[in-house]
């Protein structure tokens, strides 16, 4: 360390030595209480240890055993979501394609669908019987939904199976 005046080295001393000002020399006082750079040591050095004695005073630490119980908690969380994550990402696959698929018979099916709907809000004709409405189900809708589950049934699976896999190694 560089030192401006004689007395620095002095000041350094009984300030890393923690003696209160009280205890020194009347010369070294009087010197401190005259000079500016010595002034700004010992300004500077009890700034420094009373924000130290502060920050040891707030910091409370806990006991072991309450310590204990955070890390295993941090545990278990942590081992759940590793085990959860898998699960959610088939989850979030089987609600896309089945979303999709969803959408798709929609899309297929709605000169049908409204047909029908419209056929639900008109007023019976005047012989009480309801205009025949073509089914929205019929043989090759039926065919094509189930390859659609199946396929998404499949492909469920096989997502399981490789996050399953992947996990283990």
């Amino acid at each position: 360390m560089k030192y401006f005046c004689g007395y620095q080295e002095k000041l350094a001393l009984e300030l890393r030595q923690g003696r209160p000002p009280e205890v020194w020399d009347e010369d070294l006082r009087a010197h401190v209480s005259g000079c500016r750079s010595c002034n700004d040591l010992l300004l500077v050095s009890q700034t420094l240890q009373q924000d130290r004695t502060e920050t040891v005073q707030a910091a409370r630490v806990a006991s072991p055993g309450t310590l204990w119980w955070q890390a295993q908690v941090r545990l278990r969380n942590g081992a759940m979501e590793r085990v959860t994550r898998p699960i959610a990402v088939a989850e979030k696959f089987a609600l896309i394609s089945l979303t999709s698929v969803f959408l798709a018979g929609i899309a297929w099916k709605r000169d049908q669908l409204f047909g029908w709907l419209m056929g639900l809000s008109s007023p019976p004709t005047h012989s009480g019987a309801l205009a025949a409405a073509p089914p929205l189900i019929d043989g090759w809708t039926t065919l094509l939904m189930a390859a659609g589950l199946g396929t998404v049934a499949i492909c469920a699976g096989l997502a399981m199976y490789l996050l399953r896999d992947e996990k283990n190694l």
